[in-house]
């Protein structure tokens, strides 16, 4: 049997690849297939039969993409490093927006890129914490009819919860980080 393609490119269609860890072993946490739908059995015997593959022979030069100049080398470039995941260092590629799938990807994303920008920089990379409220649980009943209408009362978070909130990521939250960082020059 030979399996041919480029592996580190794209998923397969259909679902998650075989070979990647995010098959777990919930597909194949029991001997018998009783209680399994057909979909977790197909995972579990292709998780088998991708483990039945002993000899793996990585090719080192694309062949489909041969032409020497302009912008197929670039493309052929291109295409090696992903497969690699080989980033170019390249000053037009420094700062550029990515789409990713998910937003926690994107946050992360964001995180290290602030910390590169700062860095690149030598600007000191500054940190803003949210200061959050909470509207008062007193019953206001009484004081609404004796005082007419009342604005709502505000009341500051216990420091327990307010730690706790600083450390969600902003897709948690409408996208509205805790914690913002900041330095000169950075993009906004």
């Amino acid at each position: 049997l030979i399996l041919a393609g480029d592996f580190a490119q794209l998923p397969p269609v259909g679902g998650v690849a075989l070979y990647r860890p995010t098959i777990t072993d919930k597909a194949l946490a029991s001997r018998a297939s009783a209680g399994k739908s057909l979909h977790q059995q197909k995972v579990a015997i292709g998780k088998f039969i991708w483990h039945q593959v002993c000899v793996v022979v990585i090719l080192k030069q694309n062949m489909r993409q041969t032409l020497e100049g302009g912008p197929d080398a670039r493309y052929r470039r291109a295409l090696e490093n992903m497969s690699e995941t080989k980033c170019l260092s390249l000053p037009i590629f420094r700062n550029v927006s990515i789409i990713t799938s998910r937003n926690s990807y994107k946050d992360r994303y964001n995180e290290l890129g602030c910390e590169s920008f700062a860095k690149g920089r030598g600007e000191t990379l500054h940190t803003f914490h949210s200061v959050d409220f909470m509207a008062n649980n007193k019953d206001e009943t009484a004081d609404k009819k004796r005082l007419g209408k009342r604005k709502a009362t505000k009341v500051g978070l216990p420091e327990s919860l307010q730690r706790l909130l600083w450390t969600q990521e902003p897709h948690t939250s409408d996208h509205i980080p805790a914690v913002l960082k900041l330095c000169k020059g950075m993009p906004v």
